[in-house]
């Protein structure tokens, strides 16, 4: 049985040794072990840092297991709905977006009439909500509550503010296992797969912005790009120099850089096409839907590409393709 917090503020530790000992012992009673963090917040500073050692430890083993138990809760809907919907439906609202790409002529109001109610059909027909998965599994929803509540004891332990939240986090792997249930190839599975571990060597907005380019492709369809991380440093350095000299142009003044082929060449890879965007509000996903709508912009982000890098330096995003 875990052991009680004491309840007398005497009987508190007075250090940092008997702090991590008394999280220690709460095993993983969440109430006890915030408790024992808001009792080190509140009288012995030195504690939290080793505390947010020992939150960080909990976390590594749950996060893992949430994204398991939600993926496995997600597909299970996925194949229920499979089981109901009108494939052909399916088949032809994807072709609507496909067509957009053909148009020679093709403006943004036609994506925004066209191809952003279809993203929106795929996904209310094909996707589960994150309330719809929770509601399917009690144990997933308790769970999930009891990491959240750790997630918030690591935000109050950081030295400072964290820039994304841990729910946010949360949200975005969830998406991530979310959009793995659906049919498809088992290549495009792995490069899913593949991609969620690479990304995490990604700012947190560079890795959300391909996640939703590749949500877009799978649910229309198409194979999603993989993470290139040599194209990544490559889109991250040219966000840096335009945010730096002040311009916004896919072509460079730095002698070697002109243009996003040169770019690549400087770090080993290749690049076909670049999507350059400017926003000090935009997160990823917002970035990605700025080009969805943006006709060449969208032809490139739809385009026949197997590769994908996104760099982001300040208001400044930079998404480079190849084949």
């Amino acid at each position: 049985m875990p052991a009680a917090l004491p309840q007398d503020a005497s009987e508190l530790p007075t250090d940092a040794p008997g702090f991590c000992a008394l999280y220690r012992k709460a095993s993983w009673d969440i109430d006890k072990k915030e408790q024992a963090v808001q009792a080190a917040l509140v009288s012995c500073p030195e504690a939290v840092a080793p505390l947010r050692g020992l939150i960080s430890r909990d976390l590594q083993t749950l996060i893992p297991a949430h994204d398991r138990q939600y993926a496995q809760a997600a597909s299970n809907l996925i194949r229920k709905r499979l089981r109901t919907i009108n494939g052909r439906e399916v088949v032809a609202i994807q072709q609507q977006v496909h067509a957009l790409r053909a148009d020679p002529a093709l403006t943004k109001e036609q994506i925004q009439q066209v191809g952003d109610p279809a993203i929106a059909k795929l996904e209310a027909t094909l996707l589960p909500t994150l309330e719809e998965v929770l509601a399917s599994s009690e144990s997933l929803a308790t769970k999930r509550d009891a990491l959240m509540r750790l997630g918030a004891l690591w935000e109050k332990t950081a030295p400072t503010p964290t820039d994304i939240s841990f729910e946010d986090r949360i949200v975005s792997r969830e998406q991530e296992v979310t959009i793995q249930g659906l049919p498809m190839p088992p290549m495009a599975l792995k490069v899913l797969r593949d991609n969620a571990n690479v990304a995490r060597s990604l700012q947190h907005d560079e890795a959300t912005c391909i996640a939703t380019l590749n949500r877009y492709r799978v649910l229309l369809g198409l194979m999603p790009c993989a993470i290139d991380l040599r194209l990544c440093v490559a889109a991250r350095d040219h966000s840096a120099d335009m945010e730096r000299l002040d311009f916004f142009s896919h072509t460079s003044t730095i002698p070697g850089k002109e243009s996003f082929g040169d770019r690549a060449k400087l770090k080993g890879t290749t690049a076909n096409a670049e999507n350059i965007y400017k926003s000090s509000a935009a997160d990823g996903p917002a970035a990605n839907h700025a080009w969805f709508v943006s006709p060449g912009h969208h032809r490139n982000m739809l385009g026949e590409y197997s590769r994908v890098g996104v760099g982001k330096s300040g208001a400044y995003y930079t998404q480079m393709l190849g084949r």
